[in-house]
């Protein structure tokens, strides 16, 4: 949506709900890529992976909402597809159970 829209990025990371720098980050790392650049990685705890992988699977649902093209967008989060509608069916189905939950508390009260 930055790259391709020209979207300000300010505004793309409160659309988003992220933080500006993690957005800022994301495009360094986009552009770095695209460019051929070898990325270098890191160590992180799995903890910490567990809530990136959170936020990125947010950002792509809200920008395949936006309308954006989500090869691209998991591309560019380093989320493979099937990852991202594996993920997307489990956030459906939890909302499901939620619901389904509330009626049975209701009916029981």
């Amino acid at each position: 949506m930055v790259q391709q829209h020209k979207y300000p990025v300010t505004q793309a990371a409160e659309t988003m709900n992220i933080g500006l720098s993690t957005l800022q980050r994301w495009l360094r790392q986009f552009r770095g890529e695209v460019r051929g650049d070898i990325p270098t990685a890191t160590a992180i705890t799995s903890e910490q992976r567990c809530h990136g992988n959170e936020q990125r699977q947010k950002v792509a649902v809200k920008l395949k909402e936006a309308g954006e093209n989500i090869q691209q967008v998991c591309r560019c989060l380093s989320l493979t597809r099937s990852v991202f509608y594996v993920r997307s069916r489990r956030l459906g189905l939890r909302a499901d159970i939620l619901m389904l939950h509330a009626a049975v508390k209701h009916v029981h009260c």
